[in-house]
C-alpha cells in the first residue's frame, strides 16, 4: 500500500470516528445548548430529549416556569429545523398535551417566564410568523381584568398562510365597563390566508347586564377578517336574543345583523334589527290619564297607533366608534302598521356617547300608522316641535 493511500485511509477513518463521536454526543450537546439558552434568559425549565436527528428534535415532559405553578406544561413537543441565512431556525412546531397560563396586563398578553423567550420588539408592524404549527389537546387559562377565560385550541398549517384550526373559549362570568356577561362561550373556526387571519362561529351567553339593562340569551354567529398587521378588521354577526328590559321598558325578542369595517383609529358599523313586542313603561298610564279632557281623543289615537306599531319594528342604525366615543345616526324605525320614525344627526353628531356623558343633537321626524306628522329639532336634548295639523274622530 502506498504511503499516500495509507494517509487517505487514516484521514477518512479519523473523520468517520469524529462524526460517530459527534452523533453519539448530539443529545448532550443539544441539552447543553438549550440549558444555556434558558439560563441566559433566567427561565427555569425541565424536559427530556427523547429523539434528536440532524433536522428534528423531540422533547417530552416539558415544564417551564415555577414547578409549583408552571407557565407551560407539555406532554410532547416536536421541533423541525431549517436555515435562515447561515443560522439555524425553527421551521415547524408540533405540540400535544399543552397547558398554558396567561394574563392580560395593561392590555397586553403575558405568558409569564415564556415572555423572555419570545422575540424582542423590532419596531416593525406585527406580522404572523412564517412557521408550520400543529396543536393537539392544547388548553390555556387566561386571567383578564374582566375575569378568567378557559381556552382550548387545535389545528395545523403554516401560521402565516394556510393554518386551519378550531378554538373554544368559555368563562363563568366576565365584568367590564359596567357590564356583566353570564356564562359566555365561543366556538370558532380559525383560518389564515396570505397572512390575514379570519374567525367564524357562534358566540353565546346566558345573559348580559349593563346597568339596569338586561338581555336574555343573546347569540351571534360571527364572521371576522383581520388585516395582516391586525390593525384593520371587517365582518359581521347575525344576532338573536330573548327579552330585553331597560328601566321598565321591554322588548320580547330581537334578531338582525351587524356589519362593520374599521381600523385601530375608528370603526363604522351598520345595525339592522327586528324588534318584537315592544312595551314602553308609563306610556299607557300617561295617555290614559287624559280621559275626560279635550286631548282624550288624541291620546286614544296615539295609544292605538303605538300598540299597533310596537308589535314589530324594523330598526336600521349607522354607528361610528372612535376611541371612547360612540355616535349613532341616522336611525330609522319602521313598522308594518305604516308608522316610521327617523333620527338624523346634526353635523357630526346624532346620539353621541362619550366619557363626558351623552347628548342628542339632530332632527327627529315621525309619520304614518296613525301618528301625527311631526318634526323635532333637537340641540343637546332641548328641542323645537313642528307638527302638521292633526285631526282624529271626536
Amino acid at each position: 500500500m502506498s504511503r499516500k493511500r495509507l494517509i487517505t485511509i487514516i484521514l477518512i477513518a479519523l473523520l468517520a470516528g469524529a462524526l460517530v463521536a459527534l452523533w453519539s454526543a448530539r443529545e448532550p450537546i443539544a441539552r447543553n445548548f438549550v440549558d444555556r439558552t434558558l439560563a441566559a434568559e433566567g427561565v427555569p425549565a425541565r424536559y427530556r430529549i427523547t429523539y434528536f436527528g440532524f433536522r428534528s428534535q423531540r422533547l417530552e415532559d416539558v415544564v417551564i416556569g415555577d414547578p409549583a405553578r408552571p407557565d407551560l406544561v407539555a406532554r410532547q413537543i416536536d421541533l423541525r429545523f431549517g436555515w435562515s441565512g447561515i443560522a439555524p431556525a425553527v421551521r415547524m412546531i408540533s405540540a400535544q398535551g399543552v397547558r398554558l397560563r396567561g394574563r392580560v396586563v395593561d392590555g397586553q398578553l403575558s405568558l409569564g417566564t415564556i415572555d423572555r423567550l419570545l422575540p424582542k420588539p423590532s419596531g416593525e408592524p406585527f406580522a404572523l410568523p412564517d412557521i408550520v404549527l400543529s396543536l393537539r389537546d392544547t388548553r390555556m387559562r387566561l386571567e383578564t381584568p374582566a375575569g378568567v377565560i378557559g381556552i382550548a385550541m387545535s389545528g395545523s398549517g403554516n401560521v402565516a398562510n394556510d393554518f386551519q384550526g378550531k378554538m373554544a373559549a368559555i368563562a363563568h362570568r366576565l365584568e367590564f365597563g359596567g357590564c356583566v356577561l353570564d356564562r359566555p362561550t365561543a366556538f370558532v373556526n380559525i383560518a389564515t390566508v396570505s397572512r390575514q387571519p379570519a374567525f367564524d362561529g357562534p358566540v353565546r351567553m346566558r345573559g348580559l347586564r349593563c346597568g339596569d339593562a338586561q338581555l336574555q340569551r343573546p347569540e351571534a354567529a360571527v364572521d371576522i377578517a383581520l388585516g395582516e398587521a391586525i390593525d384593520t378588521w371587517s365582518g359581521g354577526a347575525r344576532m338573536t336574543s330573548g327579552t330585553l328590559t331597560l328601566g321598565g321598558h321591554r322588548i320580547e325578542s330581537l334578531r338582525g345583523r351587524l356589519s362593520f369595517k374599521g381600523t385601530s383609529a375608528a370603526t363604522d358599523a351598520r345595525l339592522r334589527l327586528a324588534l318584537a313586542g315592544i312595551r314602553v313603561k308609563g306610556l299607557r298610564e300617561s295617555l290614559g290619564g287624559m280621559a275626560g279632557t279635550p286631548a282624550a281623543p288624541f291620546a286614544a289615537q296615539l295609544l292605538k297607533a303605538s300598540d299597533e306599531a310596537a308589535r314589530l319594528v324594523d330598526a336600521d342604525a349607522a354607528i361610528h366608534i372612535a376611541g371612547s366615543e360612540l355616535r349613532i345616526a341616522p336611525v330609522r324605525l319602521t313598522s308594518a302598521s305604516g308608522a316610521h320614525v327617523e333620527i338624523e344627526g346634526s353635523g357630526s353628531e346624532g346620539l353621541w356617547i362619550g366619557r363626558s356623558g351623552q347628548r342628542l343633537s339632530g332632527r327627529l321626524s315621525m309619520a304614518g300608522g296613525g301618528l301625527p306628522d311631526a318634526v323635532v329639532h333637537i340641540q343637546n336634548r332641548a328641542g323645537t316641535l313642528h307638527m302638521a295639523p292633526w285631526a282624529v274622530p271626536g
